[in-house]
């Protein structure tokens, strides 16, 4: 058996994530969501060409970042960024 210690705030961002996001789309428990850098693919109706063409689109984003110079350190940081409302 394997036992590793949570810290409570990593339980709580857990919590408020899988509610937030279950409440939004509709999730029930056990269901699942596919995110792509924030976008979202019903994994029920799912296009696998979408879905292609999205990785397609979202590669060129990283680049044309890539090309003007922007480094893996800052273009991590700007996917990491939070737009959610407070609360």
């Amino acid at each position: 058996m394997v036992s590793q210690t949570v810290r409570n705030e990593l339980k709580k961002e857990i919590k408020k994530s899988q509610d937030t996001i279950g409440s939004r789309l509709n999730l029930s428990p056990g269901e699942s969501a596919l995110f792509i850098n924030g976008i979202y693919f019903d994994a029920d109706v799912m296009d696998v060409f979408a879905l292609v063409e999205t990785l397609r689109a979202e590669l060129r984003v990283m680049e044309g970042l890539h090309s003007v110079g922007v480094t893996e350190t800052e273009w991590l940081g700007l996917l990491s960024l939070d737009f959610s409302s407070p609360g």
